[in-house]
């Protein structure tokens, strides 16, 4: 399935491919819940795939700066803004209690 973000919606997609991915769907909602880590807000999993708010499976360090397939990089965002983002890569901003405190 190369090149496909939203399997359901892939040409090539099989219903193996279809099961293998709502397995993904729901590992990844279990550890990260149904927020879109992009913009922090609900996802709908009840609209269509291909709706602007649909899920995809959003890489975080993105393939073709050699991220992973694996779990541990995948997270789920809203189709809108996963596009939005592109190949960018997200820098997240830390700052530690003692200083956030401050």
């Amino acid at each position: 399935a190369d090149g496909c973000v939203f399997v359901l919606s892939c040409q090539r997609g099989s219903s193996v491919n279809a099961a293998r991915y709502l397995r993904k769907v729901a590992r990844l909602r279990e550890r990260d819940g149904d927020l879109c880590w992009l913009c922090e807000q609900p996802i709908d999993f009840g609209v269509p795939p291909g709706h602007r708010n649909s899920p995809t499976l959003d890489h975080v360090i993105p393939a073709v700066h050699g991220g992973s397939y694996a779990d541990s990089n995948i997270k789920l965002a809203h189709k809108l803004c996963n596009h939005a983002r592109g190949d960018a890569i997200r820098t997240v901003h830390w700052i530690p209690e003692d200083e956030a405190a401050a």
